[in-house]
């Protein structure tokens, strides 16, 4: 259960996901609406679950909370068609959660829950203050990590630079095939960003800057 919060912009921020993660996601999403519905008051399609996540809470802690997860996750079912030429199971529930917002208590956006931990893999941003650098450093790592290499629109990363397909502006790719954010200082393959560790030696587990 996660919102990977790359950018500010729910709809950014779905865009950014790889293909593998967009069809996970839109089921996590619609779970974390429905669960911010049913113990809010209302009722729902599906049954809580993960109800002490950070996540979950902060989908129902304001409305504005709410709507920003809502339109995160309709526009990661749009990237679905895209990608699928179908529309997913979730969207027509997406569209009538909206009418869930009026159980939410009214509320400005609040600061992103950062759950940017894997115990498994060794990677954990959850030190990192902005949430959005934490997230994108995050799915870097996982990037590097998943067994399969990820794809945005079913192309390969190098692909679809050449085809402008829309994947993130701020990942690159080395000459060893690695994920890199651009601009900023991290291992390689296992975490640790780290702004003061400017001049350590690039390689596995050493940390490079993506100019």
């Amino acid at each position: 259960m996660n919102i990977f919060v790359t950018d500010e912009s729910p709809q950014k921020a779905a865009n950014n996901l790889d293909d593998k993660r967009v069809v996970k996601m839109i089921l996590e999403t619609t779970q974390l609406l429905c669960t911010a519905v049913n113990l809010s008051g209302g009722k729902s399609p599906y049954k809580s679950t993960h109800v002490n996540h950070p996540s979950s809470v902060w989908a129902r802690q304001s409305n504005t909370n709410y709507t920003w997860l809502r339109h995160h996750g309709i526009q990661l079912c749009n990237r679905y068609t895209e990608i699928y030429e179908r529309s997913h199971k979730c969207f027509p529930m997406l569209i009538d959660l909206a009418d869930g917002e009026k159980y939410i208590p009214v509320g400005d956006l609040t600061p992103f829950a950062n759950c940017t931990t894997n115990k498994e893999k060794g990677i954990n941003y959850k030190h990192i203050e902005n949430t959005v650098d934490a997230y994108r450093l995050y799915l870097v790592s996982r990037w590097n990590t998943d067994k399969k290499k990820p794809t945005w629109r079913g192309f390969d990363p190098k692909v679809a630079t050449k085809l402008s397909m829309m994947y993130p502006e701020w990942l690159t790719i080395d000459n060893n095939g690695l994920f890199l954010y651009k601009g900023k200082e991290y291992k390689t393959l296992f975490g640790g960003y780290d702004e003061n560790n400017k001049n350590a030696n690039a390689g596995v587990n050493n940390y490079v800057t993506a100019e």
